[in-house]
Formats: structure tokens, sequence, C-alpha cells
């Protein structure tokens, strides 16, 4: 994956409770997009969308791995404190340029709660 660098521009909402099949489709379902979904080692424990393929990653082949063994160490930097604030419950949003500026990816990181039954 490129270098990326951010313009932050935080926010702060509630950790996402969803039935996850539910989720997973209605995300797949938009273009150029990817989603990883980590579990609370920061392991890829799901992962999908348009975005990842065109960026060379299948995401069926990054699965189990943690997230610093997929993307590129300035993306890690950038990711890995918003990740360790979401295990705490606090999610963000903010956007990234790729190293040539000619993209920018807005990056959403939120806690996703099981629903309880």
């Amino acid at each position: 994956m490129a270098e990326l660098d951010a313009g932050i521009r935080a926010t702060s909402r509630e950790p996402i409770s969803t039935d996850r099949p539910l989720l997973a489709d209605a995300l797949r379902l938009l273009p150029r997009s990817a989603v990883a979904v980590l579990d609370l080692d920061l392991r890829i424990v799901e992962a999908f969308g348009e975005a990842l393929s065109k960026r060379g990653y299948e995401p069926a082949k990054i699965l189990g791995l943690e997230f610093t063994e997929v993307f590129m160490p300035e993306t890690v930097e950038l990711l890995k404190p918003r990740l360790n604030a979401a295990l705490t419950g606090d999610g963000s949003s903010f956007e990234m340029r790729s190293s040539d500026r000619t993209r920018f990816y807005l990056v959403d990181v939120r806690p996703i709660v099981d629903a309880v039954r």
C-alpha cells in the first residue's frame, strides 16, 4: 500500500452495535471501499472491499495477520493510536492522502460491540 499522510479531522461517536453478517453485506456493496475488522490483538479477522483488491491485497490471504504485517509503516503509525483508542471505546475519523497526493481516503476507526440477544 502506498505511503500515506494525514490531515486529521477527528470525530467521536458511539461504538457500532450490530448483527455482523448484515453489516458485512452492506459494507461489501460500497464501491471503492475497504473494510478490515480487527480483534483485540489487532489481528485481521474480516477483510473485504474493492479498494483492498485494487491495492494488491487479497482479503482471504490477510486474515489472521496483524495489521502491522499488512500496512505500510507510515499507515501503521497513523492507525495504531486510533486502534488502541477504539479498544477503549473511542472512535475517530480522519482523512489520509496518498504519497503522490492524487487520492484521499476517509478512514473511520470504530469499536464494534456484538449485540446481546
